[in-house]
């Protein structure tokens, strides 16, 4: 059972009933041979039922169900879960699992945020305007909370004005969209912080990091090979692509080119440093003893005015580092699994690229996925990757994920940030 939410604790099993989660499972389950056993942890509040989990609901848009794996690591896995902690392997050595995987303490400690936080500055990967402002604290750190807000004020009053004080308190383990803390230096609410540290604590501390002006958010999908495998510690990169996020960091899909062979793209023109950012980054966590699926977030953002190759425009490629199954292999995967259609329906042939959206709902601004499919003009694939229910839809318990693909990618950019714009 891919345990979304696991590195917040016991309590991710509450998030199986979000529509949004929900659907993530089973494209995750998309991306595996046939035939599948679900396997849930035990170690969670309110325990495990498999009730609704047992037939995959494979979409029709995406043909016939093939019997291999959508990637070539996952052929041959007896068992897989989205995040390898300790409760997660105990359940799938109990369903018969006896395959090797990364320790759990490691696989821990290449997740925390901490570890891309000392990667990026070991690497040389945090830009010049950022060195000197985040910084990283451990569940005994905030256990003073007088002390540690001092401490947090008078760090903060060092910072550039070009920052305007705007900071953000992310959890080192779990997600930043769901868990941050943001605020400005001039306007310090501390009840509101000091409320949130026994959280923070709670998932291994906080790294405070500005609050900057994005760009675009990008990520890296990868895959670390087993020491004992014929492609001993080999490094393989999935793809990349644009993140699409809501302004508080909550993710909502991804965005970018295919070619004809499956590769996927973010068509950035930070793509290349993104790349070579997140193989540094793999690098390091197959050294401390980590291998399987990866992802490396990062993002292009505005800093100080001063002369730049990219004017103000800043890349900051190595944000997180995720030791575990990411939605942006999700994506790959489907996108892998509806490439023969691409291809005959889009035309695409060697050379040539088309645009691709993978969402979990229609884009905010665009209620219908209908509606962005003729948005997207002539030569557009829409592919609906959920089951057909609209008493579900209405109610609001079904998410509506899709891949649309068009011509090209700043088509697509173009009508999601139209809706964008449209729906503040």
């Amino acid at each position: 059972m891919p345990n979304l939410g696991a590195e917040e604790g016991a309590k991710w099993v509450h998030h199986i009933a979000l529509p949004r989660v929900t659907a993530t499972l089973r494209l995750w389950r998309h991306l595996f041979g046939a035939p599948q056993q679900w396997v849930g942890a035990a170690e969670s509040e309110g325990g495990w039922s498999e009730e609704g989990w047992s037939e995959e609901g494979w979409p029709e848009t995406l043909g016939p169900r093939p019997e291999e794996a959508a990637f070539d690591w996952l052929s041959g896995v007896s068992g897989a879960c989205w995040f390898g902690d300790r409760a997660a392997r105990i359940a799938l050595a109990a369903a018969g699992d006896a395959g090797a995987s990364p320790s759990p303490a490691v696989v821990k400690r290449v997740h925390d945020k901490d570890f891309a936080v000392q990667v990026a500055e070991a690497e040389g990967y945090l830009p010049a305007c950022l060195q000197g402002l985040s910084a990283t604290y451990s569940p005994e750190d905030l256990a003073d909370p007088d002390s540690w807000l001092e401490g947090l004020a008078r760090r903060l009053a060092q910072w550039p004005a070009w920052v305007d004080g705007a900071f953000t308190l992310k959890p080192r383990l779990g997600s930043s969209g769901r868990g941050r803390v943001s605020g400005r230096a001039h306007a310090l609410e501390t009840a509101k912080i000091r409320a949130a540290l026994p959280r923070l604590a709670r998932q291994g501390g906080a790294v405070l990091e500005p609050w900057l002006q994005r760009e675009t958010d990008l990520s890296v999908m990868l895959h670390i090979a087993p020491p004992a495998s014929t492609a001993d510690g080999a490094i393989t990169l999935l793809g990349a692509s644009e993140q699409l996020l809501a302004p508080s960091g909550v993710y909502l899909g991804h965005l970018g080119e295919i070619d004809s062979r499956g590769r996927v793209f973010s068509g950035s023109p930070w793509e290349e440093p993104m790349r070579e950012a997140a193989a540094a980054a793999a690098s390091r966590a197959r050294a401390a003893g980590y291998w399987g699926p990866c992802g490396v977030d990062g993002f292009a953002f505005l800093g100080p005015e001063t002369a730049a190759p990219h004017g103000p425009s800043r890349l900051r490629p190595l944000v997180e580092f995720n030791a575990r199954f990411t939605v942006g292999i999700v994506a790959a995967g489907l996108i892998r699994r509806a490439l023969s259609q691409v291809k005959a329906r889009l035309g695409l042939e060697p050379g040539e690229r088309r645009g691709f959206l993978f969402a979990l709902d229609p884009p905010p601004g665009w209620s219908q996925w209908g509606d962005l499919n003729e948005a997207a003009g002539p030569g557009s694939l829409l592919l609906p990757l959920a089951p057909d229910s609209t008493e579900s839809r209405e109610k609001g318990k079904q998410a509506r994920p899709a891949l649309l693909f068009a011509r090209d990618a700043a088509t697509l950019r173009a009508a999601v940030s139209a809706g964008a714009n449209a729906a503040r």
